[in-house]
């Protein structure tokens, strides 16, 4: 019996002093702005007052974030005119000057839609060479061009964003 006591008591002693404490590095906050451009408005259907539509659209972002887009959302426009809506971009450029992929998903509201002033939060992911990277954020504009605010975050094991 002790032998068997003794087994289990070594091993912990010897996984403990192999173990890496887990560090998280602190995120990069940053803004910017995006323009909007070349947008195609799709009726899809009418339900209960509702219609909803199908939007694509490409973007140029600037700041932390400095890349060209494609994007594609969803929006449901109430009898009142406001509306609600849920989409994806991806991204050609870098992110606080690391070249890459970078994919937002988004929702939002939109007071007046589809062309009134509109507002959101978005994730925040990347491919390639910027694979290590999430964040979240917001946005806001009056029309087709607006404001972003972003904290982005790299894996430890990552290269460094800042050199």
């Amino acid at each position: 019996m002790r032998k068997m006591l003794c087994i289990p008591v070594l091993f912990l002693a010897l996984s403990v002093g192999l173990t890496t404490p887990v560090r998280a590095a602190p995120p990069i906050e940053g803004s910017g702005t995006f323009t909007d451009s070349n947008v195609i408005v799709t009726p899809v259907r009418q339900a209960d007052g509702n219609t909803f539509i199908s939007v694509t659209f490409t973007e140029v972002d600037t700041g932390i974030l400095t890349g060209w887009c494609l994007a594609s959302f969803t929006e449901v426009i109430h009898s009142d005119g406001a509306g609600n809506f849920i989409g994806s971009q991806t991204c050609k450029g870098s992110v606080y000057s690391q070249a890459g992929t970078y994919i937002f998903s988004f929702v939002g509201t939109q007071v007046q839609a589809p062309f009134g002033p509109f507002h959101g939060q978005f994730v925040l992911s990347g491919t390639g060479t910027l694979s290590n990277l999430h964040g979240q954020g917001t946005f806001q504009a009056g029309g087709l061009s607006g404001i972003y605010t972003v904290a982005v975050h790299v894996d430890p094991c990552a290269r460094e964003l800042h050199r």
